[in-house]
């Protein structure tokens, strides 16, 4: 008993960080809502044109050029994590990493928003809302676990257990955007300042397993095997606020600037059904700059730069402060056809080490006057090291035999035990986005 209690122990303190087990726990933040900006390695903050566009600077809102606007985004995105441990020979030498599991698995997100605009004079106010998945906790894994039996004769080794982990949950903003802009001003272009308030509202619930197989059960009858079923799940509650402001100082030249305060959510926690201590996600203050150039050539083209800092180390003392760069381009081709390219960096606050590289390209067309049609892809990849994500020794079916003298019937030569190195982990991540925006 003592040795299943620590194994549980040990479940949870590895799975503390959807889509990849980093974001597992306190969940992924979704930075890019439009396919221009997805394309443009998400750099919007100065370059805003849609009502999507306003999540991350809501000044933005009020460069939108019509008077009416909505806008649809979906995404589609594939994760795949490779799973590796060190192969030693027979000496005790290390040989290579060797993959043991791998994992490919596919999310979709939905976003929505609608806009409206006002002129008086000089002056414009504009009026949006919207709703987008906030925090993210979607992640699967799959896992085969087989004994030491042999591998000739082109068989494998039989699985005596299966392990999973399935999260599935967001949390999911409800937004009202205010904008006004002023014109002809004494020493810039345009002024544009904008107002963001968020209820968050969401839920999360995840499963982790580890289910004896039939093989194992049919080889162990002198005793049960216990299965392994954690239920768990929780309910969000929680508001964000954002200021921005936008600059245009000429035609050529503009500035981008928004501030989100620190952010908490609370949080309802149920275990196997019951109802236990309530918690709290905190969210770190969020300082972004854009800049955009738009240079003299027959492409017209426009350039984005954006820097995020996110203030982690005032969340978490274990954190540190992470700064994320994104550039992007856009060249407008012949019939008004864009060709867009960027580039995103990003860290992770608990080991800076860890890196996110992100590549992206993407396009657009007019279907009508009124109707534009964008499409964006993004690669990126990462490596990492982590603990095995379940402990080796609850495989040892000794442990629940209730005698010192038992003789594993699972295992041939050697009784698993937990292993002191961490995985190597690979993680590839492909998004496809796709925004429709109709606007009169």
């Amino acid at each position: 008993m003592k040795k299943l209690l620590t194994l549980i122990t040990i479940i949870f303190a590895v799975n503390i960080f959807s889509y990849s087990i980093i974001d597992e726990f306190n969940g992924k933040l979704i930075n890019n809502f439009t396919a221009r900006t997805a394309s443009m390695g998400g750099a919007n903050i100065s370059d805003g044109r849609t009502v999507l566009d306003a999540i991350n600077n809501p000044a933005n809102l009020s460069l939108i050029e019509n008077k009416l606007q909505s806008q649809f985004t979906f995404t589609l995105n594939k994760i795949a994590e490779d799973r590796k441990l060190p192969l030693y020979d027979s000496f005790g030498g290390y040989v290579n990493d060797a993959v043991y599991v791998s994992n490919t698995h596919y999310y979709q997100n939905y976003f929505g928003g609608v806009a409206y605009n006002q002129s008086f004079g000089n002056m414009k106010f504009s009026l949006g809302l919207v709703y987008n998945p906030y925090l993210n906790f979607d992640y699967n894994y799959d896992e085969d676990v087989r004994n030491d039996g042999s591998s000739n004769d082109n068989s494998y080794p039989q699985i005596i257990a299966i392990n999973e982990i399935n999260n599935e949950g967001s949390v999911n903003a409800y937004t009202c955007l205010i904008a006004t802009k002023i014109d002809d001003l004494p020493f810039v272009k345009t002024l544009s300042l904008g107002l963001k308030f968020s209820s968050l509202k969401g839920d999360c619930n995840s499963e982790t397993k580890i289910i004896w197989s039939d093989y194992a059960r049919q080889q162990v009858s002198l005793f049960e095997l216990p299965d392994y079923i954690e239920k768990n799940s929780r309910d969000f509650d929680g508001v964000e606020m954002m200021f921005g402001t936008n600059i245009k100082i000429n035609h050529r030249v503009s500035a981008g600037f928004s501030f989100s305060p620190e952010t908490t959510i609370d949080v309802e926690n149920f275990q196997n059904g019951i109802q236990s201590a309530d918690s709290e996600i905190k969210i770190p203050a969020k300082l972004k700059l854009g800049f955009t150039y738009k240079p003299q050539n027959v492409f017209r083209t426009t350039m984005n730069v954006d820097i995020e800092k996110i203030n982690w180390s005032n969340v978490d003392s274990n954190y540190d402060d992470i700064f994320t760069y994104s550039l992007g381009i856009e060249h407008n081709l012949a019939n008004k056809i864009p060709l867009r390219f960027g580039f995103r960096y990003e860290s992770d606050p608990v080991n800076t080490e860890i890196a996110l590289p992100s590549f992206t390209a993407g396009t657009g067309f007019p279907i009508t006057e009124n109707l534009i049609f964008d499409v964006s892809a993004e690669f990126a990849n990462r490596e990492f090291q982590q603990e095995d994500q379940f402990a080796d020794s609850y495989y040892n079916d000794g442990n629940y035999s209730g005698s010192a003298n038992y003789e594993s019937v699972l295992w041939n030569y050697r009784i698993p035990a937990d292993r002191e190195n961490k995985d190597s982990i690979n993680e590839n991540f492909l998004k496809i986005m796709t925004s429709i925006t109709f606007s009169w």
